[in-house]
């Protein structure tokens, strides 16, 4: 058996605070293809999709973690945003959730 939603969703937020890099966030390397980043994204997607729908106290978690999965995917897949990002590793993860709701 694997760990009851509620574990999980804790898990899933204690991710979200320890990864802070991109790379990092979506499962990649900064040698990865476009393609291999967007498998990256929508697999992370995919883990935290079926939490989504649980209990209202979760949500706001699993739209947190999206929101930097999203901000993520958006920093890397730009190509403009991405070579800034490797020139000097910043990168805007406070975006409003406004934008990806």
């Amino acid at each position: 058996m694997g760990p009851t939603p509620s574990r999980r969703i804790q898990s899933l937020s204690k991710t979200s605070e320890t990864l802070t890099k991109p790379y990092e966030i979506l499962g990649g390397k900064k040698s990865d293809t476009d393609y291999q980043l967007r498998l990256g994204h929508r697999t992370r997607i995919h883990e935290y999709k079926q939490y989504r729908l649980q209990n209202p106290e979760n949500r706001k978690i699993v739209v947190e973690i999206f929101r930097i999965v999203f901000c993520a995917y958006e920093t890397l897949s730009d190509h403009d945003k991405r070579h800034k990002y490797d020139q000097n590793e910043e990168w805007i993860k406070d975006v409003p959730l406004e934008k990806y709701t």
